[in-house]
Order: structure tokens, then sequence, then C-alpha cells
């Protein structure tokens, strides 16, 4: 095209009120119009945007959903949801391959051949609840041993489930609840906030909030905020080189089993010096002079020795603490492994003590999970255990008369060793009745007697509370954003039952139901004409309409109807009381640093660690896969070198649990006496993208790709055809990497009774 130059200043001159007029993208958010981001833009199709919630973490973002027709198409975050502010991780958007995932279960299951050989015969939802109502009558009624409940994730009506037995026994994946429950005993709350954007110095001990964590993108947020805004200089303490030390103005290398001596080092240079909060200390109960007198072997010059750090080290991270102010101190799950993990804890939680992040100004602010009627709040006569310490329980003929797991995999996820958990569960006199409420066959479930199928995120109802600020809190609704998957039957239903058949009421794919629905099903059914409480309720949206009639103001600004257009409410709640801590000197453990290890050349300890991505209830999530689907081993590149090793050897790992082959791969991003491995991988069930099998014959959207007949349109389809003609699992050669947690065994914690941590040393063999 030849440009003259009048057509050169008509350009300038539309180019310029281009620039001058409003931006369409955010027109269309404010006006709610149905077109532009909200609608196709080829096809002109209304999309239907819905507001939800994500609740495959602890952050609950806010969600908007995307529907064609009777399918989900999108998923964007809400924008004006104050929790994320819009924003998503990799594992939101993987609901969609839950969602319409073709290994989900969709009908329940009752096991016909014997636990675990897989022969299973499809009944009906009628036939499921008179066999739960003949098993669980005897629970309800106190005859017999009480209910184990195995939980996955926190759902609205747990608490109303569990209330119907006089026994139960709650329990939890390891890694879950051990900061939790320490957060529980020290501060009498569980929930933590972190201001990081306010602070100018934070000192990580082995938390990741770059990669993985309860409140991930809040956190991140936060973090960048504070580092770009506040000058925050963030210090990461580790056994391995994380997202978050890659991150970091420094990483300190330290042993795993070191980090409670480096914190009682820095503690004891800030009391030597002065360079601590006085009144924070004082608040906290902890005498200074009985603090002084535990920390004297503290030294930075002793620690020095132990853990190769420089004694200059301690000083400069003591000084900065306490004068970049305000700073915190995080820590990570990965500090309970060890055996002297809960002392470690509390060393480091005395180090907000001392720089004051616990005072009523402090970065570091506590709170109680759902503070709202009908929330999920654990009652103290049902503390929560961990998945390995009911396993080494029930080895000790400790059985339940019922046990019941929701979307949870503790044989896969915690550290029980190979074998010996699946044979408890075979065991028909350990474990009379097990009844799996989940969407998947996983490497637990697979020993069911009855499994229900579970609706996903994007089919259920939920509530979600979160506090905003010292004043207000944020109520998150999800709700169901997908429709019945046969729209023929959708219009037989609506001519049979006169139905107004363009408000068609949300329903989970197939014979799915939501668990919260399952409950009041069964509560009706157990407690007969002694319906009360919860149970009164006909389904979940009426139970919810109920707890929001209790929240201030809700019912004027509109109630569950307004909710169900914009996803969250914003309320305000009583001013958080002053936190009381519960720490003493004797709970930071030895007077003495932990001596030195000295491994032979062979044995190493090992880290295991969490991604965000995959967890038990993602792992068959293509998107997510694809992501991380192998696992190597990280070893020291110098110790590498003295074992012979190189990048991509293959290597036996063992212990006394069990014998596995990984592959190498070297790294200075590791301390010379460790080694380190990703969790999440090598699943032997849930489904074929989880084993890293061929998918191409199965999935209806690769079928379609391939036939170049789109009958799905997603963004799935342009990144398939970019991929592979015709296989998208184009790492199914390579496999599904190695189950890291079956070396590794739990060992019932003496200073958290319920609690676990792992043996941890393994022994390197060349193949």
């Amino acid at each position: 095209m030849k440009v003259d130059r009048r057509k050169f200043i008509h350009l300038g001159a539309w180019s310029g009120a281009a620039l001058a007029l409003p931006n369409p993208l955010k027109l269309a958010q404010k006006e709610r119009k149905p077109w532009n981001e909200q609608s196709a833009k080829i096809t002109r199709k209304h999309r239907n945007p819905c507001p939800t919630t994500c609740s495959l973490c602890d952050n609950h973002c806010g969600i908007t959903s995307y529907r064609e027709g009777d399918r989900v198409v999108m998923l964007l975050g809400n924008q004006e949801h104050p929790v994320a502010g819009g924003k998503l991780c990799a594992k939101a958007y993987g609901q969609l391959d839950r969602l319409y995932d073709f290994d989900r279960i969709l009908k329940p299951r009752k096991r016909v051949g014997k636990r675990g050989e897989g022969k299973w015969l499809e009944i009906s939802w009628d036939e499921a609840y008179k066999i739960l109502q003949e098993k669980l009558t005897p629970v309800h009624n106190d005859e017999g041993p009480g209910l184990t409940y195995i939980n996955g994730r926190d759902e609205l009506l747990t608490d109303s489930f569990l209330a119907l037995f006089p026994r139960v026994t709650r329990v939890a994946a390891d890694d879950r609840i051990s900061l939790t429950r320490f957060r529980q005993e020290i501060f009498g709350q569980a929930v933590c906030f972190r201001h990081f954007k306010q602070c100018r110095y934070v000192l990580n001990f082995a938390a990741d909030p770059f990669q993985s964590g309860e409140a991930y993108i809040t956190d991140i947020q936060s973090l960048i905020d504070g580092i770009t805004e506040n000058a925050l200089e963030l210090v990461t303490i580790s056994g391995r080189q994380s997202t978050t030390g890659g991150k970091s103005a420094a990483w300190l290398p330290v042993h795993p089993r070191h980090y409670g001596d480096v914190a009682k080092t820095i503690a004891n240079v800030m009391l030597a010096r002065g360079w601590y909060d006085k009144v924070s200390l004082a608040q906290s109960g902890i005498d200074a002079g009985d603090l002084q007198a535990h920390l004297k072997a503290f030294t930075p010059a002793n620690v020095s020795k132990q853990t190769g750090l420089s004694e200059k080290t301690f000083t400069d991270v003591a000084k900065k603490l306490s004068r970049r102010t305000p700073s915190l101190v995080i820590l990570g799950e990965e500090v309970f492994q060890t055996d002297n993990g809960w002392e470690n804890a509390c060393a480091i939680e005395l180090l907000n003590i001392l720089c004051g992040a616990l005072a009523p100004k402090g970065a570091l602010k506590f709170d109680n999970a759902n503070v709202f009627p009908g929330g999920n709040a654990v009652k103290s006569d049902q503390e929560i255990k961990s998945a390995s310490w009911f396993f080494h329980n029930l080895k000790q003929n400790r059985k339940p008369q019922v046990l019941v797991s929701y979307q949870a995999n503790p044989i896969f996820d915690n550290y029980n060793g190979k074998w010996w958990p699946q044979t408890l569960l075979k065991n028909r006199v350990l474990v009379p009745f097990y009844v799996a409420f989940d969407t998947y066959i996983n490497e637990t479930s697979q020993f069911a007697d009855l499994i229900l199928p579970m609706a996903t995120e994007l089919e259920s109802w939920g509530l979600f509370s979160r506090r905003v600020n010292h004043r207000e809190q944020c109520l998150s609704l999800r709700q169901p954003v997908s429709r019945p998957t046969d729209e023929i039957l959708l219009l037989r239903q609506a001519k049979i039952k006169n139905l107004q058949l363009f408000n068609p009421a949300m329903a989970p794919v197939a014979s799915s139901r939501e668990f919260n629905q399952v409950v009041l099903d069964l509560g009706k059914r157990l407690l007969g004409d002694s319906v009360s409480g919860s149970f009164k309720h006909v389904d979940v949206e009426s139970y919810i309409k109920a707890v929001l009639a209790e929240i201030p103001g809700m019912h004027n600004a509109g109630g569950l109807t307004k909710l169900k257009k914009t996803g969250f409410y914003i309320y305000p709640v009583s001013t958080q009381k002053s936190l009381s801590v519960a720490l003493t000197v004797k709970d930071l453990g030895q007077s003495q640093p932990v001596a030195r290890e000295n491994y032979p050349n062979e044995e190493l300890f090992l880290i295991p660690f969490t991604g965000q991505v995959l967890d038990s209830q993602t792992a068959n999530s293509k998107y997510l896969a694809e992501l991380r689907h192998t696992n190597p081993l990280w070893i020291n590149a110098e110790r590498a070198h003295k074992l012979g090793l190189k990048d991509g050897d293959q290597i036996k790992l063992k212990t006394a649990t069990d014998e596995l082959s990984v592959k190498v791969w070297t790294t200075q991003a590791i301390h010379p006496d460790c080694v380190a491995m990703a969790t999440g991988h090598g699943h032997s069930k849930i489904g074929r993208v989880a084993q890293a099998k061929n998918i191409a014959d199965y999935d209806p959207m690769t079928k379609s790709l391939l036939s170049r007949k789109n009958f799905f349109f997603t963004p799935y389809t342009f990144r398939l055809a970019s991929w592979d003609k015709k296989e998208p699992i184009w790492w199914h050669k390579d496999g599904n990497g190695t189950h890291v947690n079956s070396l590794l065994s739990g060992v019932p914690d003496s200073h958290a009774p319920g609690l676990t941590y792992i043996n941890q040393l393994v022994k390197i063999v060349k193949s």
C-alpha cells in the first residue's frame, strides 16, 4: 500500500483519536455489554459470564466462567474480586479439564471383587443411599467403633456431616495440617496473613510463596509490590534453591535440621545487641534473661562451624531484621519434616516476636478460617490428625467402624512407605467398610467398598470467608456454572415437567452429585423425624440463603441473588483482638546446637518438595501435566562429581521402605549434604493423563481436532494443533515421573501428638 503525505496525515489523526478514546475492554467490563470480551468475537455468541470462586487452594480467588450453550469454554479472573484482583494461577485454569475429563467417575460404584481388584458394579443413587444408611446408622447411634473421616478439601457442610456421629477422628494430609496445628497451638488461630507489601525486610525459612502456598496469588502480588514499591529485601534460608530463593536478594544454603539453630543465633545476636522490640517480647510473656541464658551457646562462631554460614551473615541478618522495619519472618511446611521440626518452627516464630511482626502495627496477622455463621470451624474435641498417624494407629488394630474419604488420596500423598498402608486397607477386619466420595478412582479409593461420584468445583456450591483488613471480611460464593451436558434431556424435562426452559437449574455432569447435597440427603435418612439445623433444608442453595441471612447487611444488599451476580460481598466485622502467644523458652528445645551431619559419601538427606501445579485433585489435567511431568533427583554438582555422577545418569535411591530408579540432575542449587525431589509424580491411578498414557483415542476434544471438526471450541484446540498432530500427551514415552513419597515413612512426633515427621536419609546406588 502506497502512503502519500495526505494519507499519512489522515492516519496520524485517526491514531491520535484512537489513543484519546476510552479503552473498549474497560467499557465492556463497566457496562456489562453482551459482546466484546464477554462474547465470541467471530460467532458473536453470548458467553454467559458467571462469577464463582476457585476452591483448589485456601486462597479462594474469584473466577468468571464463560459458557457457550451448555459448555464452559473459558475461565478468567474476576477483576472486581478483592482477594486476587483478577489474577489466577495455572491450577485454576485446570478446572476445565476436571469438569470434562473422560476419566471421571460419573455413576456410583459398588465393589464386587476383592479390594483393589478393580471390579465394580454401577448402581443407582437410591441403592447407594441405602448402603450408606445401613452402614452409618450404628455409628450414628454410637454402637461400636466410631467413624474416621479423611478430608481432602473443606466443604460448607463438612462439620454438619461429622456432627451426625458421636465419635469422629478427623484426618488430613500430613503437610497440610502441620503448619495449621502449629499456629493453632502457638497463636490460637490457624489462618495467617502476611502483609509483604508494607515490609522492608523478609527472612524466609524454606517457604516458597513464588511457587506455592496457602495464599498463593495474594502472596505473590504482595511480595512483588513490596519489592518494586517498598524496596523490600527478601532473604531465603533453605536446603535447596526454590523459585523464591532464586528471586531473593540472597539464598543461604542450610541443612533443614539446622533451621532452628540459625534462628536461635540470630535471636541471640538481637538480644545481645539490644536490637529487638522490648514491648513485643514483654507482651509474649517470655523473660529476656531466661531467653538469653537458653541461647548462650548459639553464637555466630559456634553455629558458623555447624552450618557453613559466615559469622558476619548472622549479624547482618539480625541488624536488618531489627532496623529495616516493618520486617517479617516466614516458614514453610518443609520445616516440620525433620525430627526437630517443631522446635525449629518455635525458634523461627521467636524472631517474629523480637522484630515486632506480631505487634498491632506489624505485618503478621492471624485469624480463624471461615468466620461466618455455618462456616467450617473445627471443634475442639475433633482435633485433626495426620494421615500417617492414622495408618500407624490402624496398624496397631485401632480400627474404625466406617472409613470415609472425601477428595483425599493419603496412600499417594503421605509418607507411609509403599506397601503396608495398602495391605491395611485391603484388610476387612481392620477396615470393615470404606466409602470414598471422589471424582476419580485413585491410589486410595481403589480399595473402597463404595465410590460415590463427586461434582467438581465448577458444579457445586460453597461459601468462603477471608479477612480483607482489620475491619472488613470478604465472603466469596462458589456456584455451579455448568449446565446438563445432554441438551435433548433438558428439552424433554422442560416439556414433561413444565420447566422454565431458558432459566434451567445448574446441574453436575451425568449422575455425579455435590458433597454438600449428599450430606443433606444422608442427614435426613439418619435423623428421621428429628431433622433440625442444617438438615431441615431441602437443597444446598436454600441452606446458603439461611446462612446469608445471618451476615450483617447481606439481606439489604440483595442476599443470594446479588451474590450470584457479583461473586463476593464485603461486610464489616469486629476489630481483631490482641494476639496471645503461647510460646515459652522450653518450646525452643535443645540449648546446644545440633551436631553437624557426617554422612557417608553415598548417603544424603532427601528433601521432598511440592509444586503449585499438580496434586491428587489436578493430576489428570492435560494443561497442568504438560507444565511439570518429570521429577529428577537434585544433587549438588560437587557431591555428584565425588560419586562419579553426571546429568541424566540413572541411579537407584534406597531407603528402609523402598528402592526407586531415578534420573540425576546436577546443580549448585542445593546443599552438599542434601538431595531433593518433587512430589506429585508417578501416579498408578486417577487417569490416563496422570499416568502419561496416550489419550488421542479417548479424548473427544482430540478426536474432533484430528477429524478437523471442531465440535468443542476452546483455547486448547489451537494449542493442540501446535503440539502433536496425533497425541497431546507428547511426553508419554518419558513416563510420568517417580513417586518419591513411597521412599519415606512417617514417624510419630513426640512434640505434637497426632502428627508425624519423616525419616529422610537415603542411599545412592549407581546402576
